[in-house]
């Protein structure tokens, strides 16, 4: 309104000075002389031209007045600001939207996960991906190789996923070929587990005692005994010494009963330290945790030992 206000008053001023030019009258143009004609004419422009430039300066005036209100207006809205504006372009229900649905999905973690920065993390999961260049809350000049380090392209994402596939499958196949070794092993000493199944027990070795030799079979074990524990994944490899505490089914190693053709011997002699229990428990996972505890060991795996060797 007050542009279209301007742009009219101006409009009448233009209008006045050509109005009010001496070469634009009729008379003059026409060649009349008449004084009285003259002066009225001159006098009727005279007062039009002071009107019409009264209303522009007024116009003008008003404008000046309001755009300085408006100034004065804005500069009273600042000073009263406190805090800086953070949220950007998004509107604060938007902004309080978001951080409910960040909140619900926190409460929603399993007990003892956080939710670290991450490419799919919470905050990623309600505002979007990354743009591409970029990471939020890092500032200017950070990208996303910087934070989560190398992204592959597609064409080296499938090449990983290649090598991982062949890695399996040679894993796999490694694995299949112990499982078929353990079996074999195990058949190959079945007999001699059988053989030594009754050995175990006191009350059938006294039966079958009679029947035995030293060339058939060894003598049953017996409390106090010493022993060498051998490897179930290579049975002529010794990987501790030590002494037979009982060979009661009965008894409990660890909070578990041994059970037929299984002793509990303590350990008297670490050979191979790294080798991991058959039974673990506790802190024993090793021959070396538990060396000078007891633990228990199938009766096949173990052979009677000289005290002069221990």
């Amino acid at each position: 309104m007050v542009s279209r206000a301007r742009s009219s008053g101006e409009n009448m001023i233009e209008q006045s000075n050509v109005q009010t030019d001496p070469l634009q009258f009729d008379g003059i143009n026409s060649g009349q002389s008449n004084p009285a004609t003259e002066l009225s004419r001159s006098i009727s422009a005279a007062f039009e031209l002071i009107f019409f430039r009264t209303i522009a300066y007024n116009i003008l005036r008003m404008d000046s007045l309001f755009q300085s209100g408006i100034s004065e207006k804005n500069k009273a809205n600042q000073n009263q600001k406190k805090l800086v504006q953070t949220t950007g372009k998004e509107s604060y229900a938007l902004v309080r939207e978001r951080k409910a649905q960040m909140h619900e999905k926190r409460e929603k973690l399993s007990e003892g996960s956080q939710d670290l920065p991450a490419e799919n993390d919470i905050l990623s999961q309600v505002v979007g991906k990354d743009k591409y260049g970029r990471v939020r809350m890092y500032g200017l000049g950070v990208s996303q190789s910087d934070v989560w380090g190398q992204i592959p392209s597609r064409k080296q994402s499938q090449r990983i996923a290649m090598e991982w596939k062949e890695n399996c499958e040679q894993m796999e196949e490694r694995f299949n070929n112990r499982i078929d070794e353990l079996k074999s092993m195990f058949l190959r000493h079945r007999g001699r587990e059988e053989s030594q199944s009754d050995a175990c027990s006191p009350a059938t070795s006294i039966n079958h005692r009679p029947q035995m030799t030293s060339t058939q079979l060894p003598r049953p074990f017996r409390v106090r005994d010493v022993v060498c524990l051998k490897s179930i994944m290579n049975p002529s490899e010794t990987v501790a010494k030590g002494i037979i505490q009982s060979i009661d089914p009965s008894t409990e190693v660890g909070g578990e009963e041994l059970g037929p053709n299984w002793c509990e011997v303590s350990i008297q002699v670490a050979v191979k330290k790294d080798e991991r229990l058959i039974r673990s428990y506790g802190f024993h996972k090793t021959i070396y945790d538990a060396y000078g505890a007891t633990v228990a060991w199938p009766c096949p795996y173990v052979e009677l030992e000289s005290v002069d060797e221990m």
